[in-house]
């Protein structure tokens, strides 16, 4: 009798008007089992994806975030409830979720193929077995597809198409790390000092454009912009300060000793047929009490654009001060 192959992930319905008090905050969720089993975070889904979006759809998102095909869904729910006064659970509610196969990945295919060379019962010495290859043209093209349909035509279209193919195959290729930081994928056209600055230092970001990552590290930004003009300081929020005054406004902070830090989207840009990202700054933020002279001086220098913000929560922790200008 044959054994039904073991679920590696789940995906389940993220209930935010239930959880967070916040209906938009509703999304599809992705776990490894062991995140599953051991009520750890997932990797939120946030976007065009809701509790009604096809089974086609939900595998194609699943694919493009984790780089390998999906071999199954098994459709199945999960039950949550909120405490009551008394502390016993308040009434159950059951949200939508798939217990998920996905193909091997590179360890296992090579722990396969190694039993096939053996002479195992699955292989044969004498025959070559295929190499594992993602398919990051598969991937690539889903990671559009979503990025498309979330915009909208319009939008899409102030993207030139080659920018729009190089953001793709970039994200197809990017690496995810042990510790969740994404670098830059071997096939992946960057200068090397691109790397050096920021594999392993970069998050997943949730900015609906091509936006490669997301990174909050403080760094001397300054420095960074001089030794490599070709990479440029933007922004493209609505009445957002100018880049010379965010840059200001940063390096008074580091004058001061505040150790800031941006709050940043790696926004794709091409120089030469390589990625060389645009710093996409939103924010603005110390882990230290700014002093009223130091608020009154960057406020002055960001103008109207950005708004103070204290002990505020961030990426980088809670409890924060600065400016936002997203």
């Amino acid at each position: 009798m044959t054994t039904a192959a073991a679920p590696t992930h789940v995906l389940a319905w993220f209930p935010g008007d239930l959880l967070m008090d916040d209906a938009e905050k509703s999304c599809w969720e992705l776990f490894t089992v062991q995140e599953w089993e051991n009520n750890s975070l997932g990797e939120w889904l946030p976007g065009v994806l809701t509790r009604e979006t096809s089974l086609a759809a939900l595998r194609a998102w699943v694919e493009a975030e984790l780089g390998r095909r999906v071999l199954e869904l098994r459709i199945d729910t999960w039950r949550a409830a909120l405490p009551t006064p008394t502390g016993e659970p308040g009434p159950w509610h059951v949200y939508p979720a798939y217990k998920i196969i996905v193909e091997p990945g590179a360890d296992e295919e090579g722990e396969i193929a190694f039993e096939a060379a053996a002479g195992g019962e699955d292989g044969d010495a004498d025959t070559p077995q295929p190499e594992h290859v993602p398919d990051k043209s598969r991937r690539a093209e889903a990671l559009l597809q979503r990025l498309h349909d979330y915009v909208g035509d319009e939008h899409w279209n102030r993207w030139p198409a080659a920018h729009r193919e190089a953001f793709g195959a970039a994200m197809a290729d990017m690496t995810t790390n042990p510790d969740r930081t994404l670098s830059f994928g071997p096939d992946t056209p960057v200068p090397a000092w691109v790397r050096r600055e920021f594999d392993g230092r970069m998050y997943r970001s949730e900015c609906p454009s091509l936006a490669l990552a997301s990174t909050w590290e403080p760094r001397d930004w300054a420095r960074l912009l001089a030794d490599h003009p070709e990479m440029r300081l933007t922004n493209h929020y609505y009445a957002a300060p100018d880049p010379q005054a965010i840059l200001a406004a940063h390096e008074l902070l580091r004058e001061r000793g505040l150790e800031p830090w941006f709050d940043v989207e790696l926004e794709l840009n091409l120089v030469d047929g390589q990625i060389v990202p645009e710093v996409g700054t939103g924010a603005l933020y110390t882990p230290y009490t700014l002093s009223g002279d130091v608020q009154a001086e960057v406020s002055a220098l960001l103008g109207d654009g950005a708004v103070l913000v204290l002990d505020t929560p961030t990426p980088r922790g809670e409890g924060m001060n600065g400016w936002e200008w997203w």
